[in-house]
């Protein structure tokens, strides 16, 4: 299931996000003229994006059919990240742990 504070996280970024599917671990939302699905666990994974903890993940323009996709991972990049905001979004999305300065 999807952690509270998974969610809060990536809300307190700009992100809007809801879960759709708690039982598969799936959340949606949309980012600065972008709309996502996302598979997020409990844990990070080696499958996951940057060994986070999104280990799916679809990202296309708002409002646009299935051709304008700007990034697709699936334990693996399909279609890497082609804009500076997809980019942004999916640092976001891989939950990795932050690093403590």
């Amino acid at each position: 299931m999807v952690s509270e504070k998974d969610l809060l996280r990536i809300r307190k970024q700009g992100v809007e996000a809801h879960v759709i599917d708690p039982q598969r671990n799936w959340i949606q939302g949309s980012f600065k003229g972008l709309d996502f699905q996302a598979m997020i666990f409990e844990k990070p994974s080696k499958f996951g994006i940057r060994q986070g903890k999104t280990s799916k993940l679809g990202v296309k323009r708002s409002g646009s059919a299935e051709g304008w996709i700007v990034a697709s991972f699936d334990r693996g990049w399909d279609i890497v990240p082609k804009t500076k905001v997809a980019r942004e979004l999916v640092t976001i999305l891989a939950l990795k742990k932050q690093r403590r300065r």
